[in-house]
């Protein structure tokens, strides 16, 4: 069965970090996991019932091959790359000398 993954009004995933508050429930013969968070992004304060067949807590936690807290709020606040910094990459792209062949030619 696929496991639910929390996401905000935003589209935010919600991470453990999060997460205000977790319980354990049950209503009208089904059993939940109630879930309290604070959106990270747009600081909306919400709830969600999820059925715990489907909850995995595991899924609150940032997958190993994302990136570390520090560098996703880092690349979060950073400005968006503009043309001129292509423009600027590319150029020096074009002015480095290769170990082995001497210099590099850019293909267009």
């Amino acid at each position: 069965m696929m496991k639910t993954i929390v996401r905000c009004r935003c589209g935010y995933r919600v991470r453990a970090r999060d997460v205000l508050r977790t319980d354990f429930g049950s209503r009208f013969l089904s059993d939940f996991v109630w879930i309290k968070y604070r959106c990270r992004r747009c600081k909306h304060l919400s709830e969600l019932l999820v059925d715990e067949d489907r909850f995995d807590r595991s899924l609150l936690f940032a997958d190993k091959r994302e990136m570390s807290e520090p560098e996703r709020d880092k690349f979060a606040e950073a400005e968006a790359i503009s043309v001129d910094d292509l423009l600027d990459f590319r150029s020096e792209l074009a002015q480095l000398e290769s170990l082995n062949e001497g210099t590099i030619t850019p293909k267009l």
